[in-house]
């Protein structure tokens, strides 16, 4: 009962929303069995809202230890980490690494650096 009273389940939000559920949000729960890139994880960095998402080795290799995990498969574990995450003040993340690691300026000076390797090596 308490998970109804307390989480805000939303299916799509209108743009100009958006700041809105992740600015008055304790966080943001991401519960899936796949996902190869989750656009809405990106989100929540942009507005340092704190994450718990399935444990997936995909989403474990942008986030690392900077988010919660819980068992994809376990709904005991998913309550607990979204208790946890009720329980708390909401806390500002700092997300920079991750934000920065994933940016366009970062592909680009990877790719000018890769370029430069593939030109050195002739292929």
């Amino acid at each position: 009962m308490w998970l109804t009273q307390n989480v805000i389940f939303v299916w799509e939000i209108i743009d100009n929303e958006l700041w809105a559920y992740y600015n008055q949000s304790n966080g943001l729960v991401h519960p899936v069995i796949y996902d190869s890139f989750p656009f809405c994880l990106s989100e929540a960095l942009n507005y340092n809202t704190p994450i718990i998402s399935s444990s997936l080795e995909e989403i474990e290799s942008i986030f690392g230890k900077n988010i919660q995990y819980f068992h994809a498969l376990s709904k005991n574990d998913m309550v607990q980490n979204i208790w946890t995450l009720l329980k708390n003040e909401k806390k500002s993340q700092n997300y920079t690494k991750i934000l920065w690691e994933y940016s366009v300026k970062n592909f680009v000076k990877n790719f000018q650096f890769l370029r430069k390797i593939l030109f050195l090596l002739k292929l």
